[in-house]
């Protein structure tokens, strides 16, 4: 091994409170003052920000295997959903992800775009019927939870007094605080903020086993609750336990309606900022049968960008496993790595105007990007097994909201990023869909 690079070290104790409670403007500022690779003190622990693009290929692909998922972050999503493909790894992981491949095929997947259309038209005419200011990602999420519900279950649980949408936010809205603080475990303290977020957790695991259970002693369903029923592993013939089952589920409900619709809830608001892009889109969607409108190119254009500038993965966090180099810098056993995914698609080395929203970098003739450089679902042999379900679903949701309205944000809003189990907008985002 080479000798070791030295970087530079920031935070302290006072730096602390700011980066819990603003953990993504600490990163930036800490990126574009200090460089690539920078450690920072956090809490009693130093670990590192990598925020280059070949970092991330490095951790992701290159020496994946000298790095795990044992992070802070990690083992806080452990307490939430369990061992699902999003958490569990090793043999475990690869069984799971063998049992679940066959619910995310091109051609399954395919098959949702009716109940993804249908529960947007159903908003489209809500809207209609209610003109007025909404909260974008309240209402995003709100249709993202019933589109979810729809194809896991074919139920809208949306539609249950709330308490299934209410629930999951709760969890997410609390995760910076559980995921930051200086004691791991905290989640298991019985503070009243604990036990409310425990609460919030017991409530969904109950909604969630209620369905397994009725759905076991009732004639197959083809959504995806069934297509996880009834798969087997080719190895040993077994299925997936109701604690499988559930893990599964939690991982989709909380993970797939969440960045979806922070996804749509960014991309509305940009829209809103760049009216020549919106007169576009509204072009090239309107020429196409409603039906197939979500295929026009320029909706996947818009789509993508729009997750460059608003990953709703906005970080990805590993544990170095063994000690290795990254860039010249020795990075001991036991280190927690985290690639920022917001850096890296905001980094000058690979985007031109990188703060600009331009669709055509995604435009069929162009190139696509470096590898690391764009990873809106992760890289390497764990991206994300539903990405094409989600991206199938926002283009969908899209092409529909554009060909119905166009999007007025309310006046004096300061729009921040929240950055949590995704990228949300601090205290919502308000705006008005203007019928066309």
């Amino acid at each position: 091994m080479s000798a070791a690079l030295r970087l530079p070290t920031v935070g302290s104790l006072r730096d602390f409170a700011a980066i819990r409670a603003r953990p993504l403007r600490f990163i930036v500022d800490t990126w574009r003052a200090h460089g690539d690779l920078v450690w920072v003190r956090f809490g009693g622990r130093r670990v590192l920000l990598a925020n280059h693009p070949r970092h991330v290929q490095h951790v992701l692909v290159r020496d994946a295997n000298r790095y795990s998922k044992a992070t802070r972050g990690q083992a806080l999503l452990v307490h939430i959903l369990g061992r699902g493909l999003l958490t569990s790894s090793g043999d475990f992981w690869k069984r799971q992800r063998r049992i679940a491949q066959p619910a995310f095929r091109r051609a399954v997947i395919a098959g949702f775009a009716e109940t993804m259309r249908t529960a947007t038209l159903d908003l489209v005419a809500d809207l209609r019927a209610n003109p007025g200011p909404i909260n974008l990602n309240e209402v995003m999420s709100r249709l993202t939870l019933r589109i979810a519900g729809e194809t896991l279950f074919s139920q809208d649980i949306s539609a249950r007094g709330d308490t299934v949408g209410e629930n999951l936010s709760h969890l997410v809205e609390d995760f910076t605080r559980l995921g930051t603080h200086p004691l791991p475990g905290w989640e298991r303290f019985p503070t009243p903020k604990n036990l409310a977020f425990n609460r919030a957790l017991q409530e969904l695991d109950r909604v969630v086993f209620e369905i397994i259970r009725q759905r076991r002693s009732e004639a197959p369903v083809a959504d995806l609750l069934g297509l996880f029923m009834a798969a087997v592993d080719d190895d040993d013939g077994s299925g997936m336990t109701d604690q499988q089952l559930r893990d599964e589920v939690l991982t989709m409900l909380l993970a797939g309606h969440e960045t979806t619709a922070s996804a749509m809830t960014w991309t509305l608001m940009l829209l809103s900022q760049h009216p020549a892009i919106a007169r576009r889109l509204y072009t090239e969607v309107s020429a196409l049968p409603p039906e197939r409108a979500w295929e026009a190119p320029y909706v996947k254009q818009v789509v993508e960008e729009s997750m460059r500038l608003y990953p709703p993965a906005w970080i990805i966090s590993r544990r170095a496993e063994q000690d290795t180099e990254l860039d010249g810098a020795l990075i001991p056993t036991g280190t927690s790595v985290y690639l920022t995914t917001y850096a890296a698609h905001r980094h000058p080395d690979f985007w031109d105007n990188p703060e600009g929203f331009d669709p055509d970098r995604f435009a069929p003739d162009r190139p696509r990007p470096a590898p690391g450089a764009y990873l809106p679902f992760g890289g390497g042999g764990r991206k994300c097994i539903g990405n094409h379900f989600a991206m199938m679903e926002a283009r969908i949701i899209l092409s529909i909201l554009v060909r119905h309205f166009s999007v007025a944000l309310g006046a004096g809003q300061i729009v921040r990023p929240q950055a949590s189990v995704t990228l949300r907008p601090a205290g919502g985002l308000w705006a008005e869909m203007r019928v066309r």
